[in-house]
């Protein structure tokens, strides 16, 4: 879309496009079964363990603001031009919950923490990122609501090589 001349002055259109195809890609994902905090209450996880999140999940970042765009069509409420044209940095997380999709805005420390997760990094590594955006990230708060939205299928201990 975004070499489509009459579309080549509005790349939200195409952005737009592109958050239309992760809910498709989404809905077409199967969701498992959520974990809950209380799953792990008793169980000594390590300093660093995987954390498994929903394969259905996906994380866009685009220079416009695709949800605010998309969100606005969905309700059929018009869509405020400066804030359509208007360049402003819009993080998504989007997944599968049901037969639906749910879609959030994130900072960017979160999403940094999202990210790493997603790609199997570890939580060290995911809240070493997350912190070196956003010092005051809250590493609690932010698992607390990976388990609460339903996002955690599993979480591994790691076991660390064994050196010679």
């Amino acid at each position: 879309l975004k070499t489509i001349d009459t579309l080549s002055d509005m790349p939200v259109v195409a952005e737009t496009a592109r958050l239309e195809w992760a809910i498709a890609e989404a809905l077409d994902t199967a969701s498992l079964q959520p974990r809950t905090l209380a799953d792990y209450d008793k169980t000594d996880l390590g300093p660093s363990p995987d954390i498994l999140l929903q394969p259905s999940l996906r994380l866009i970042v685009s220079h416009w603001s695709i949800l605010s765009v998309w969100t606005a069509h969905q309700h059929g409420t018009a869509v405020d031009r400066h804030c359509t044209w208007t360049r402003r940095p819009e993080r998504v997380a989007l997944w599968r919950a049901g037969n639906s999709v749910r879609l959030v805005l994130l900072d960017r420390a979160d999403f940094a923490f999202r990210h790493s997760l997603k790609h199997c990094l570890g939580l060290e590594h995911a809240a070493s990122r997350a912190h070196a955006l956003e010092p005051n990230f809250d590493l609690v708060s932010a698992l607390v609501r990976l388990f609460a939205d339903g996002l955690v299928t599993n979480v591994r201990i790691t076991v660390p090589p064994l050196s010679n």
